[in-house]
Protein backbone atom coordinates (compact mmCIF):
# COMPACT_ATOMS: atom_id res chain seq x y z
CA UNK A 1 0.00 0.00 0.00
CA UNK A 2 1.20 3.13 -1.03
CA UNK A 3 2.09 6.30 1.68
CA UNK A 4 -0.91 9.28 1.85
CA UNK A 5 0.59 13.00 1.40
CA UNK A 6 -0.14 12.84 5.32
CA UNK A 7 2.18 9.80 5.28
CA UNK A 8 4.86 11.75 3.56
CA UNK A 9 4.59 14.42 6.18
CA UNK A 10 4.68 12.40 9.04
CA UNK A 11 7.88 10.70 7.64
CA UNK A 12 9.71 14.24 6.79
CA UNK A 13 8.84 14.95 10.16
CA UNK A 14 10.29 11.63 11.28
CA UNK A 15 13.45 12.88 9.71
CA UNK A 16 13.34 15.92 11.73
CA UNK A 17 12.68 18.76 9.52
CA UNK A 18 9.71 20.63 10.35
CA UNK A 19 9.25 22.33 7.23
CA UNK A 20 6.33 21.39 4.73
CA UNK A 21 6.13 18.93 1.72
CA UNK A 22 6.29 21.74 -0.74
CA UNK A 23 9.84 22.68 0.40
CA UNK A 24 10.83 19.81 -1.73
CA UNK A 25 12.03 21.78 -4.89
CA UNK A 26 13.68 20.10 -7.95
CA UNK A 27 17.26 19.39 -7.68
CA UNK A 28 19.04 22.37 -9.48
CA UNK A 29 20.23 21.51 -12.88
CA UNK A 30 23.48 22.29 -14.53
CA UNK A 31 23.89 24.67 -17.38
CA UNK A 32 24.17 24.11 -20.92
CA UNK A 33 25.35 25.78 -23.36
CA UNK A 34 22.17 27.06 -24.34
CA UNK A 35 22.18 29.26 -21.27
CA UNK A 36 25.37 31.51 -22.37
CA UNK A 37 24.92 34.18 -25.36
CA UNK A 38 28.80 34.84 -25.03
CA UNK A 39 30.01 38.64 -24.51
CA UNK A 40 31.14 40.66 -27.34
CA UNK A 41 34.43 43.01 -27.16
CA UNK A 42 35.80 45.06 -30.28
CA UNK A 43 38.73 42.35 -31.03
CA UNK A 44 42.48 43.21 -31.72
CA UNK A 45 44.62 40.81 -33.98
CA UNK A 46 48.29 40.75 -32.15
CA UNK A 47 48.58 39.76 -28.06
CA UNK A 48 50.61 43.12 -26.67
CA UNK A 49 53.96 42.20 -25.50
CA UNK A 50 55.42 42.22 -21.58
CA UNK A 51 56.41 45.33 -21.15
CA UNK A 52 52.40 46.62 -21.08
CA UNK A 53 51.51 44.51 -18.34
CA UNK A 54 50.24 46.47 -15.48
CA UNK A 55 49.30 45.55 -12.08
CA UNK A 56 50.40 43.17 -10.35
CA UNK A 57 47.03 41.89 -9.00
CA UNK A 58 46.69 39.77 -6.46
CA UNK A 59 43.66 37.07 -6.20
CA UNK A 60 42.87 35.79 -2.53
CA UNK A 61 40.04 32.68 -2.40
CA UNK A 62 38.84 32.88 0.65
CA UNK A 63 36.36 29.49 0.27
CA UNK A 64 32.70 29.79 1.64
CA UNK A 65 33.10 33.25 3.58
CA UNK A 66 29.52 34.99 3.45
CA UNK A 67 28.17 38.40 4.82
CA UNK A 68 25.70 36.63 6.85
CA UNK A 69 28.39 35.70 9.36
CA UNK A 70 30.98 38.57 8.65
CA UNK A 71 28.29 41.73 8.76
CA UNK A 72 27.57 41.29 12.75
CA UNK A 73 31.53 40.76 13.45
CA UNK A 74 32.22 43.78 11.15
CA UNK A 75 29.26 45.85 13.46
CA UNK A 76 30.97 45.02 16.45
CA UNK A 77 34.52 46.22 15.00
CA UNK A 78 36.05 42.48 15.09
CA UNK A 79 37.13 42.35 11.39
CA UNK A 80 39.02 45.89 10.75
CA UNK A 81 40.90 44.47 7.57
CA UNK A 82 37.92 43.38 5.87
CA UNK A 83 36.50 46.57 6.96
CA UNK A 84 39.22 49.01 5.69
CA UNK A 85 39.16 47.01 2.44
CA UNK A 86 34.93 48.02 2.33
CA UNK A 87 35.91 51.56 3.02
CA UNK A 88 39.11 52.11 0.31
CA UNK A 89 37.98 49.78 -2.40
CA UNK A 90 34.54 48.37 -4.16
CA UNK A 91 32.44 45.32 -1.97
CA UNK A 92 29.37 43.00 -3.02
CA UNK A 93 28.22 39.78 -2.49
CA UNK A 94 29.74 37.44 -5.16
CA UNK A 95 27.05 35.02 -6.59
CA UNK A 96 27.83 31.03 -7.26
CA UNK A 97 25.84 28.62 -9.71
CA UNK A 98 24.03 25.97 -7.97
CA UNK A 99 24.51 23.20 -7.62
CA UNK A 100 27.58 24.99 -5.33
CA UNK A 101 30.41 22.34 -6.11
CA UNK A 102 33.51 24.20 -4.74
CA UNK A 103 36.22 22.53 -7.90
CA UNK A 104 33.73 22.98 -10.29
CA UNK A 105 33.16 27.01 -8.75
CA UNK A 106 37.31 28.15 -8.28
CA UNK A 107 37.81 26.36 -11.89
CA UNK A 108 34.83 28.57 -13.25
CA UNK A 109 37.10 31.52 -11.15
CA UNK A 110 40.29 30.91 -12.37
CA UNK A 111 39.17 30.13 -16.12
CA UNK A 112 36.31 32.45 -17.02
CA UNK A 113 34.35 29.85 -18.35
CA UNK A 114 31.16 27.26 -17.22
CA UNK A 115 31.88 24.02 -15.87
CA UNK A 116 30.84 22.09 -19.40
CA UNK A 117 33.66 23.77 -20.76
CA UNK A 118 36.24 23.65 -17.69
CA UNK A 119 35.30 20.29 -17.69
CA UNK A 120 35.85 20.27 -13.58
CA UNK A 121 32.56 19.07 -12.48
CA UNK A 122 32.80 17.30 -9.07
CA UNK A 123 35.32 16.20 -6.13
CA UNK A 124 36.47 13.63 -7.86
CA UNK A 125 36.96 12.25 -11.76
CA UNK A 126 36.54 8.42 -12.86
CA UNK A 127 39.91 6.82 -13.80
CA UNK A 128 40.35 6.30 -17.45
CA UNK A 129 39.70 2.50 -17.77
CA UNK A 130 39.08 1.97 -13.86
CA UNK A 131 36.18 1.85 -12.07
CA UNK A 132 38.11 3.85 -9.34
CA UNK A 133 38.15 8.00 -9.19
CA UNK A 134 40.96 10.64 -8.07
CA UNK A 135 40.51 13.80 -7.23
CA UNK A 136 39.79 16.61 -9.63
CA UNK A 137 43.02 19.10 -10.66
CA UNK A 138 44.81 20.28 -13.25
CA UNK A 139 45.29 17.21 -15.36
CA UNK A 140 41.46 17.70 -15.83
CA UNK A 141 40.99 21.58 -16.58
CA UNK A 142 40.17 21.46 -20.61
CA UNK A 143 40.15 25.27 -19.68
CA UNK A 144 43.32 27.68 -19.32
CA UNK A 145 43.39 29.46 -16.28
CA UNK A 146 44.26 33.07 -15.61
CA UNK A 147 48.10 32.22 -14.68
CA UNK A 148 48.23 30.59 -17.92
CA UNK A 149 46.47 33.74 -19.95
CA UNK A 150 49.97 35.79 -17.87
CA UNK A 151 52.58 33.38 -18.85
CA UNK A 152 51.34 33.80 -22.46
CA UNK A 153 51.30 37.33 -23.01
CA UNK A 154 55.16 37.34 -21.24
CA UNK A 155 54.14 37.77 -17.35
CA UNK A 156 55.00 36.07 -14.52
CA UNK A 157 52.45 34.11 -12.06
CA UNK A 158 52.51 32.32 -9.00
CA UNK A 159 49.83 30.10 -7.53
CA UNK A 160 49.71 28.94 -3.82
CA UNK A 161 47.53 26.54 -2.42
CA UNK A 162 44.65 27.44 -4.90
CA UNK A 163 41.44 24.20 -4.84
CA UNK A 164 42.46 21.27 -6.84
CA UNK A 165 46.07 22.14 -7.96
CA UNK A 166 47.76 18.97 -8.10
CA UNK A 167 49.92 18.73 -10.18
CA UNK A 168 51.58 21.69 -10.10
CA UNK A 169 51.07 23.55 -13.23
CA UNK A 170 54.55 24.46 -15.08
CA UNK A 171 54.24 27.96 -15.17
CA UNK A 172 56.32 31.11 -15.70
CA UNK A 173 56.51 31.73 -12.05
CA UNK A 174 55.88 29.76 -8.87
CA UNK A 175 53.35 27.20 -8.03
CA UNK A 176 52.54 25.69 -4.89
CA UNK A 177 49.81 22.72 -4.65
CA UNK A 178 47.52 22.74 -2.51
CA UNK A 179 48.24 20.70 1.03
CA UNK A 180 51.57 21.09 0.37
CA UNK A 181 53.67 20.09 3.69
CA UNK A 182 57.12 22.23 3.88
CA UNK A 183 58.75 19.24 6.32
CA UNK A 184 57.32 16.47 4.01
CA UNK A 185 57.73 17.27 0.10
CA UNK A 186 56.12 15.08 -2.37
CA UNK A 187 56.80 14.99 -6.23
CA UNK A 188 54.53 17.38 -8.13
CA UNK A 189 53.78 19.47 -5.43
CA UNK A 190 56.05 22.43 -6.44
CA UNK A 191 57.22 24.54 -9.70
CA UNK A 192 59.88 24.76 -9.88
CA UNK A 193 61.22 22.01 -8.41
CA UNK A 194 63.89 23.42 -6.44
CA UNK A 195 61.41 25.97 -4.95
CA UNK A 196 60.43 23.23 -2.85
CA UNK A 197 63.70 22.97 -0.60
CA UNK A 198 63.99 26.35 -0.47
CA UNK A 199 60.51 26.46 1.02
CA UNK A 200 61.34 23.94 3.34
CA UNK A 201 64.38 25.98 4.77
CA UNK A 202 63.04 29.32 4.71
CA UNK A 203 59.56 29.51 5.15
CA UNK A 204 58.14 30.19 8.42
CA UNK A 205 54.54 28.49 9.43
CA UNK A 206 53.43 30.86 12.39
CA UNK A 207 49.59 31.78 14.11
CA UNK A 208 48.98 33.59 16.70
CA UNK A 209 48.42 31.86 20.09
CA UNK A 210 45.02 33.22 20.80
CA UNK A 211 43.81 31.65 16.72
CA UNK A 212 45.62 28.50 17.97
CA UNK A 213 43.33 28.80 21.35
CA UNK A 214 40.06 29.73 19.41
CA UNK A 215 40.30 27.38 16.33
CA UNK A 216 42.09 24.38 16.90
CA UNK A 217 39.86 22.51 19.39
CA UNK A 218 39.83 19.38 18.04
CA UNK A 219 42.77 17.30 15.61
CA UNK A 220 40.94 18.08 12.19
CA UNK A 221 40.40 22.05 13.02
CA UNK A 222 44.03 21.80 14.10
CA UNK A 223 45.09 20.36 10.93
CA UNK A 224 42.94 23.43 9.09
CA UNK A 225 44.53 25.77 10.40
CA UNK A 226 47.85 24.14 9.72
CA UNK A 227 47.42 24.41 6.08
CA UNK A 228 46.01 27.78 6.05
CA UNK A 229 49.15 28.60 8.12
CA UNK A 230 51.51 27.02 5.47
CA UNK A 231 49.48 28.57 3.10
CA UNK A 232 50.59 31.89 4.46
CA UNK A 233 54.16 30.86 4.89
CA UNK A 234 54.28 30.37 0.80
CA UNK A 235 52.74 33.34 0.22
CA UNK A 236 55.19 35.44 2.48
CA UNK A 237 57.93 33.56 0.65
CA UNK A 238 57.29 33.98 -2.75
CA UNK A 239 56.63 37.53 -2.31
CA UNK A 240 59.52 38.44 -0.10
CA UNK A 241 61.43 36.46 -3.10
CA UNK A 242 59.73 37.50 -7.13
CA UNK A 243 57.35 40.32 -8.20
CA UNK A 244 54.55 38.00 -10.27
CA UNK A 245 51.81 40.05 -11.77
CA UNK A 246 49.84 37.40 -10.89
CA UNK A 247 49.34 36.48 -7.21
CA UNK A 248 46.33 33.31 -7.07
CA UNK A 249 46.40 32.16 -3.74
CA UNK A 250 43.62 30.07 -1.57
CA UNK A 251 42.60 29.56 2.06
CA UNK A 252 40.08 26.66 2.98
CA UNK A 253 39.43 27.15 6.50
CA UNK A 254 36.29 28.94 6.54
CA UNK A 255 34.14 26.68 4.77
CA UNK A 256 35.64 23.83 6.81
CA UNK A 257 34.83 25.23 10.22
CA UNK A 258 31.50 26.39 8.31
CA UNK A 259 30.95 22.77 7.48
CA UNK A 260 32.00 21.11 10.94
CA UNK A 261 30.20 23.74 13.54
CA UNK A 262 27.42 25.44 12.15
CA UNK A 263 25.31 23.86 14.95
CA UNK A 264 27.62 24.46 17.33
CA UNK A 265 27.42 28.54 16.41
CA UNK A 266 24.03 28.65 15.61
CA UNK A 267 21.47 26.53 17.92
CA UNK A 268 18.64 26.87 15.16
CA UNK A 269 20.11 24.88 12.89
CA UNK A 270 17.60 21.66 11.65
CA UNK A 271 18.64 18.56 13.20
CA UNK A 272 18.12 15.35 11.65
CA UNK A 273 18.14 11.54 13.19
CA UNK A 274 21.79 10.86 14.43
CA UNK A 275 22.90 14.06 14.33
CA UNK A 276 26.04 14.92 16.89
CA UNK A 277 24.31 17.44 19.17
CA UNK A 278 25.27 21.19 19.90
CA UNK A 279 28.53 21.76 21.68
CA UNK A 280 28.78 25.21 23.05
CA UNK A 281 32.50 25.34 23.89
CA UNK A 282 32.90 24.85 20.13
CA UNK A 283 30.71 27.72 19.45
CA UNK A 284 32.66 30.33 18.62
CA UNK A 285 35.26 28.44 15.98
CA UNK A 286 33.38 29.92 13.36
CA UNK A 287 33.70 33.69 14.21
CA UNK A 288 37.22 32.89 15.71
CA UNK A 289 38.07 31.67 12.00
CA UNK A 290 37.37 35.16 10.06
CA UNK A 291 38.61 36.64 12.68
CA UNK A 292 42.26 34.67 11.78
CA UNK A 293 41.06 35.42 8.05
CA UNK A 294 41.05 38.82 8.83
CA UNK A 295 44.27 39.30 10.67
CA UNK A 296 45.97 36.61 7.74
CA UNK A 297 44.27 39.86 5.67
CA UNK A 298 45.50 42.38 7.31
CA UNK A 299 49.70 40.64 6.59
CA UNK A 300 48.56 40.96 2.88
CA UNK A 301 48.04 44.00 2.84
CA UNK A 302 50.76 45.02 4.54
CA UNK A 303 53.14 42.80 1.79
CA UNK A 304 50.52 44.43 -1.58
CA UNK A 305 53.21 46.07 -3.89
CA UNK A 306 51.83 50.16 -3.83
CA UNK A 307 49.97 49.78 -7.35
CA UNK A 308 48.98 46.31 -6.69
CA UNK A 309 45.14 45.30 -7.08
CA UNK A 310 43.46 43.53 -4.48
CA UNK A 311 40.56 40.85 -4.86
CA UNK A 312 39.01 39.09 -2.08
CA UNK A 313 36.58 36.39 -2.63
CA UNK A 314 34.24 33.52 -1.60
CA UNK A 315 33.41 30.60 -4.20
CA UNK A 316 30.30 30.39 -2.17
CA UNK A 317 28.42 31.53 0.94
CA UNK A 318 27.57 29.44 4.20
CA UNK A 319 24.42 28.59 6.08
CA UNK A 320 22.93 25.41 8.04
CA UNK A 321 21.85 22.17 6.34
CA UNK A 322 17.82 22.22 5.66
CA UNK A 323 16.50 18.60 4.13
CA UNK A 324 17.51 18.90 0.61
CA UNK A 325 21.43 19.54 1.34
CA UNK A 326 21.41 17.38 4.26
CA UNK A 327 21.65 13.68 2.91
CA UNK A 328 23.45 12.39 0.13
CA UNK A 329 22.36 10.22 -2.52
CA UNK A 330 24.53 7.17 -3.62
CA UNK A 331 23.92 6.67 -6.98
CA UNK A 332 26.43 3.48 -7.21
CA UNK A 333 24.58 1.78 -4.26
CA UNK A 334 20.99 1.61 -5.71
CA UNK A 335 22.94 0.31 -8.92
CA UNK A 336 24.38 -2.34 -6.98
CA UNK A 337 20.31 -3.12 -5.46
CA UNK A 338 19.24 -3.21 -9.11
CA UNK A 339 21.74 -5.55 -9.78
CA UNK A 340 23.87 -2.90 -12.90
CA UNK A 341 26.76 -2.56 -10.88
CA UNK A 342 28.85 -5.35 -9.69
CA UNK A 343 32.35 -4.29 -8.66
CA UNK A 344 34.27 -3.36 -11.68
CA UNK A 345 32.54 -6.55 -13.91
CA UNK A 346 28.95 -4.89 -13.87
CA UNK A 347 26.80 -3.88 -16.95
CA UNK A 348 27.60 -0.02 -15.56
CA UNK A 349 29.75 1.51 -13.87
CA UNK A 350 29.82 4.71 -11.50
CA UNK A 351 31.64 6.67 -8.74
CA UNK A 352 31.38 8.56 -5.56
CA UNK A 353 29.35 12.39 -6.69
CA UNK A 354 27.61 12.73 -3.43
CA UNK A 355 27.75 16.66 -4.12
CA UNK A 356 25.82 16.64 -7.29
CA UNK A 357 22.36 15.81 -8.03
CA UNK A 358 23.68 15.85 -12.17
CA UNK A 359 25.15 11.90 -11.45
CA UNK A 360 27.06 10.07 -14.25
CA UNK A 361 26.75 6.54 -15.29
CA UNK A 362 29.66 4.97 -17.56
CA UNK A 363 28.94 1.20 -19.31
CA UNK A 364 31.58 -1.15 -18.67
CA UNK A 365 32.43 -1.46 -22.46
CA UNK A 366 34.99 -4.27 -23.46
CA UNK A 367 38.46 -2.93 -24.85
CA UNK A 368 37.76 0.98 -22.70
CA UNK A 369 37.54 -0.61 -19.02
CA UNK A 370 39.72 -2.88 -17.50
CA UNK A 371 36.94 -5.66 -16.82
CA UNK A 372 35.19 -4.55 -19.22
CA UNK A 373 31.55 -6.45 -20.00
CA UNK A 374 29.81 -4.62 -22.70
CA UNK A 375 30.83 -5.03 -26.37
CA UNK A 376 31.29 -1.93 -28.20
CA UNK A 377 29.13 -2.56 -31.19
CA UNK A 378 26.22 -3.03 -28.68
CA UNK A 379 27.39 0.35 -26.69
CA UNK A 380 23.78 2.01 -27.99
CA UNK A 381 21.46 -0.72 -27.10
CA UNK A 382 22.50 -1.06 -23.92
CA UNK A 383 22.61 2.39 -22.91
CA UNK A 384 18.90 2.58 -24.18
CA UNK A 385 18.35 -0.44 -21.64
CA UNK A 386 19.83 1.07 -18.87
CA UNK A 387 17.58 4.00 -19.43
CA UNK A 388 14.42 1.91 -19.87
CA UNK A 389 15.49 0.40 -16.36
CA UNK A 390 16.56 3.31 -14.37
CA UNK A 391 12.79 5.51 -15.74
CA UNK A 392 10.88 2.19 -14.44
CA UNK A 393 12.24 2.67 -10.99
CA UNK A 394 9.67 3.64 -8.51
CA UNK A 395 9.66 5.28 -4.89
CA UNK A 396 7.47 3.69 -2.75
CA UNK A 397 5.65 6.71 -2.97
CA UNK A 398 4.68 5.85 -6.38
CA UNK A 399 6.83 8.64 -8.03
CA UNK A 400 9.65 7.89 -9.86
CA UNK A 401 13.07 7.91 -8.54
CA UNK A 402 14.87 9.61 -11.55
CA UNK A 403 13.16 12.82 -12.48
CA UNK A 404 15.60 13.26 -15.98
CA UNK A 405 17.53 10.22 -17.60
CA UNK A 406 20.21 11.57 -20.51
CA UNK A 407 21.60 9.41 -22.86
CA UNK A 408 24.79 10.99 -24.35
CA UNK A 409 25.71 7.61 -26.30
CA UNK A 410 23.22 8.74 -29.27
CA UNK A 411 24.42 12.34 -29.44
CA UNK A 412 27.00 12.53 -32.03
CA UNK A 413 29.96 13.80 -29.72
CA UNK A 414 29.87 10.96 -27.36
CA UNK A 415 33.24 8.62 -27.44
CA UNK A 416 33.50 5.46 -25.61
CA UNK A 417 34.84 6.21 -22.43
CA UNK A 418 32.62 9.23 -22.16
CA UNK A 419 29.69 9.16 -19.52
CA UNK A 420 26.99 7.19 -21.34
CA UNK A 421 24.41 8.69 -19.26
CA UNK A 422 23.79 11.64 -16.85
CA UNK A 423 20.83 11.16 -14.37
CA UNK A 424 19.34 13.11 -11.85
CA UNK A 425 16.79 12.19 -8.71
CA UNK A 426 13.73 13.21 -7.92
CA UNK A 427 13.90 15.36 -4.76
CA UNK A 428 11.01 13.11 -3.35
CA UNK A 429 13.36 10.40 -3.06
CA UNK A 430 14.60 11.93 -0.05
CA UNK A 431 11.41 10.70 1.74
CA UNK A 432 11.37 7.12 0.22
CA UNK A 433 11.59 4.30 2.79
CA UNK A 434 11.78 1.82 -0.76
CA UNK A 435 12.67 1.10 -4.43
CA UNK A 436 10.11 -0.47 -6.29
CA UNK A 437 12.29 -2.38 -9.02
CA UNK A 438 9.09 -4.39 -11.04
CA UNK A 439 8.16 -7.32 -8.96
CA UNK A 440 11.24 -6.19 -6.35
CA UNK A 441 11.52 -3.89 -3.48
CA UNK A 442 14.75 -2.35 -2.07
CA UNK A 443 15.81 -0.49 0.96
CA UNK A 444 16.08 3.42 0.15
CA UNK A 445 18.25 3.99 3.06
CA UNK A 446 21.66 2.56 2.28
CA UNK A 447 20.72 5.29 -0.78
CA UNK A 448 20.18 8.20 1.50
CA UNK A 449 23.15 9.14 3.29
CA UNK A 450 23.44 11.36 5.95
CA UNK A 451 26.63 12.22 8.29
CA UNK A 452 25.49 13.25 11.64
CA UNK A 453 29.03 15.35 11.88
CA UNK A 454 28.15 18.08 9.52
CA UNK A 455 25.78 21.26 10.21
CA UNK A 456 26.36 23.58 7.82
CA UNK A 457 26.24 23.81 3.55
CA UNK A 458 26.90 25.92 0.92
CA UNK A 459 24.55 29.00 -0.38
CA UNK A 460 25.09 30.92 -3.30
CA UNK A 461 25.90 34.17 -1.88
CA UNK A 462 29.39 34.80 -1.25
CA UNK A 463 31.69 37.59 -1.32
CA UNK A 464 33.52 39.96 -3.18
CA UNK A 465 36.05 43.04 -2.35
CA UNK A 466 38.02 44.59 -4.70
CA UNK A 467 40.73 47.41 -4.23
CA UNK A 468 43.31 49.19 -6.37
CA UNK A 469 44.31 52.39 -8.32
CA UNK A 470 41.80 51.85 -10.86
CA UNK A 471 38.83 50.46 -8.79
CA UNK A 472 35.98 52.54 -7.86
CA UNK A 473 35.31 52.57 -4.55
CA UNK A 474 31.68 51.58 -2.90
CA UNK A 475 28.94 49.13 -2.49
CA UNK A 476 28.06 47.35 -6.01
CA UNK A 477 24.38 48.06 -7.05
CA UNK A 478 23.83 44.45 -7.95
CA UNK A 479 25.39 41.14 -7.12
CA UNK A 480 28.83 39.82 -9.02
CA UNK A 481 28.90 36.38 -10.96
CA UNK A 482 31.62 34.36 -11.31
CA UNK A 483 32.30 35.17 -14.74
CA UNK A 484 33.43 38.43 -14.34
CA UNK A 485 36.48 37.80 -12.10
CA UNK A 486 39.03 35.96 -14.96
CA UNK A 487 38.18 39.42 -17.41
CA UNK A 488 38.54 41.59 -14.42
CA UNK A 489 41.80 40.43 -13.83
CA UNK A 490 43.02 40.27 -17.28
CA UNK A 491 41.49 44.05 -17.92
CA UNK A 492 43.17 44.96 -14.75
CA UNK A 493 46.37 43.70 -15.70
CA UNK A 494 45.85 45.42 -19.24
CA UNK A 495 45.68 42.38 -20.93
CA UNK A 496 43.11 42.04 -23.54
CA UNK A 497 40.53 39.14 -23.05
CA UNK A 498 40.21 35.41 -24.43
CA UNK A 499 38.16 35.31 -26.96
CA UNK A 500 37.35 31.60 -26.59
CA UNK A 501 36.70 32.75 -22.52
CA UNK A 502 34.11 35.16 -24.19
CA UNK A 503 32.31 32.78 -26.20
CA UNK A 504 30.64 31.01 -23.70
CA UNK A 505 30.08 33.87 -20.91
CA UNK A 506 26.25 34.53 -19.74
CA UNK A 507 25.34 37.97 -20.81
CA UNK A 508 26.45 39.54 -17.96
CA UNK A 509 29.82 38.21 -17.94
CA UNK A 510 32.96 39.87 -19.15
CA UNK A 511 34.15 42.58 -17.34
CA UNK A 512 31.58 43.97 -14.67
CA UNK A 513 32.12 47.71 -15.32
CA UNK A 514 30.55 48.76 -12.34
CA UNK A 515 34.20 47.94 -10.45
CA UNK A 516 36.17 50.47 -12.75
CA UNK A 517 36.74 53.68 -11.48
CA UNK A 518 35.28 56.24 -13.70
CA UNK A 519 37.24 57.41 -16.43
CA UNK A 520 39.38 54.63 -16.86
CA UNK A 521 37.70 52.10 -19.52
CA UNK A 522 37.15 55.47 -21.91
CA UNK A 523 40.89 55.48 -21.86
CA UNK A 524 41.55 51.92 -22.30
CA UNK A 525 38.77 50.20 -23.57
CA UNK A 526 38.17 46.44 -22.79
CA UNK A 527 39.63 44.78 -25.93
CA UNK A 528 39.66 40.69 -27.24
CA UNK A 529 42.35 38.30 -28.80
CA UNK A 530 40.67 35.36 -30.93
CA UNK A 531 42.50 33.07 -27.98
CA UNK A 532 45.72 33.60 -26.26
CA UNK A 533 48.68 31.51 -27.72
CA UNK A 534 49.90 27.97 -26.37
CA UNK A 535 47.20 27.57 -24.26
CA UNK A 536 45.05 24.81 -25.37
CA UNK A 537 44.82 22.32 -22.98
CA UNK A 538 43.09 19.69 -24.91
CA UNK A 539 45.45 17.09 -25.89
CA UNK A 540 46.89 17.83 -21.82
CA UNK A 541 43.73 16.56 -20.53
CA UNK A 542 43.48 14.02 -23.26
CA UNK A 543 46.97 12.33 -22.26
CA UNK A 544 47.72 12.84 -18.64
CA UNK A 545 45.37 10.26 -17.22
CA UNK A 546 47.41 7.93 -19.35
CA UNK A 547 50.98 8.68 -18.19
CA UNK A 548 52.84 5.51 -18.54
CA UNK A 549 55.28 5.79 -15.57
CA UNK A 550 52.36 7.05 -12.94
CA UNK A 551 54.17 9.77 -11.94
CA UNK A 552 51.05 11.91 -11.86
CA UNK A 553 49.50 10.61 -9.50
CA UNK A 554 48.57 12.53 -6.00
CA UNK A 555 51.16 11.34 -3.21
CA UNK A 556 48.35 12.65 -0.61
CA UNK A 557 45.89 11.23 -2.67
CA UNK A 558 44.18 9.32 0.62
CA UNK A 559 44.40 12.20 2.67
CA UNK A 560 42.56 14.75 0.34
CA UNK A 561 40.01 12.12 -0.02
CA UNK A 562 39.66 11.50 3.61
CA UNK A 563 39.16 15.54 3.96
CA UNK A 564 36.62 15.50 1.30
CA UNK A 565 34.59 12.45 3.35
CA UNK A 566 35.01 14.63 6.73
CA UNK A 567 33.34 17.25 4.81
CA UNK A 568 30.24 15.01 3.52
CA UNK A 569 31.91 15.79 0.23
CA UNK A 570 32.15 11.94 -0.96
CA UNK A 571 31.93 8.82 1.10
Amino acid sequence: MRQSVSGLVILLLALGCQQPQSDLKPFIAEKTAADFPGVSYPTRSDLPGPETIKGPVWVVGVDGATWDVMEPLLQNDELPNFAALMLDGAHGTLLAEEPTISPALWATIATGVPRFEHGIVNFVVKLPGEPESTTTGPLDRRAPAIWEMVDSAGGEAAVISWFGSFPAEPINGTYVSKDFDFENPKPGQVHPEEFAKILKERAQVTWRETDYEAIARTDFMQETLLDDARTMAALRLVAAETNPDLIATYFAGIDVAQHVHWRDMDPTTPSFPGDAGRDEALADVIPSYYRYVDHLLGEIIDMLPQDATLIVLSDHGGGPMGLQSAFRLRLQVLLEQIGLLAGGEGTVLAIDEQYRHDKRIWLNLEQVEAHGSVPLHSATETAADVARRLAALETDQGGPVFESIRNHVIEPEWIPGDPALTVRFAPEVLLAASVIDGDTSHEFAEVRLRRSDVSGTHRPEGILLVRGPEVAPGRLPLPANQYQIAPLVLYLLGLPQDGRMLAVAPADGGVNEHLIAQGVLQQRPIETIAAYPHTSRIDKVRSARHHPNNELTNPIEEEALEKLRSLGYVN
